[in-house]
């Protein structure tokens, strides 16, 4: 009997429907590198904080974008694709600002912090708004605190050069990145005690502001 109790909650856990754990951990370890690089070498994540941040961003939005094509009747898939959407173009042009004759530096900080923001609510939004059929996802909370954090350091102050700007975007970096850690292996975890012959759904990798981490 408890064994079938066992099976029977792990088969209607949001986990199984949710984010891989191995994606979660691969974003999360990405995080905490960036974090921890710029908080050994400021002067140089200074300069290139911007364009780390940003590919982060191009790619997990890239991933999502492509992960709800695939799945386009998910309750979130709309918010997905519209999230995606502007995670791809905020993230192209922040990554682009180095060969870029027309963005300066300002103009990029502020265009990747309202873009952060912007993807974060909207990862938050999808989050509520499909919780009856997928659950409410930690690592969709996460990324999407993570978003709008990063995106509020950016807008603040007047200046790109400021270190105490660079060393709380970095400690921010670390936190988030370990809580995504530990919330993977806890998926992990959960998955390895799944039963044996049991199927689980393939669902999207989590995106930078939480991460296909919006459903």
């Amino acid at each position: 009997m408890e064994d079938r109790a066992k099976s029977t909650m792990l088969q209607s856990a949001p986990w199984r429907r949710g984010i891989p754990w191995y994606i979660v951990g691969i974003e999360g370890g990405a995080l905490a590198i960036v974090g921890i690089y710029a908080l050994v070498q400021p002067d140089k994540a200074r300069d290139i904080a911007r364009q780390l941040i940003g590919a982060i961003l191009l790619v997990t939005a890239a991933i999502e974008a492509y992960a709800s094509f695939r799945n386009p009747t998910h309750p979130a898939a709309p918010y997905r694709l519209f999230r995606s959407g502007v995670g791809v173009a905020v993230g192209l042009i922040v990554t682009l600002e180095p060969v870029s004759d027309y963005l300066a530096a300002d103009a990029s900080r502020f265009i990747l912090g309202l873009g952060l923001i912007g993807y974060g609510l909207i990862g938050l939004a999808a989050t509520v708004l499909a919780r009856e059929e997928s659950g409410i996802r930690i690592g969709a909370l996460i990324m999407g605190g993570l978003a709008i954090v990063l995106g509020i350091l950016f807008l603040t102050g007047n200046t790109d050069n400021s270190s105490t700007r660079v060393n709380i975007i970095a400690v921010v970096l670390v936190v988030f990145g370990v809580l995504l850690l530990a919330y993977a292996f806890y998926l992990y975890r959960l998955l390895s005690k799944q039963p044996t012959g049991t199927d689980t759904e393939e669902a999207p990798p989590p995106s930078f502001a939480g991460t296909a981490s919006g459903d």
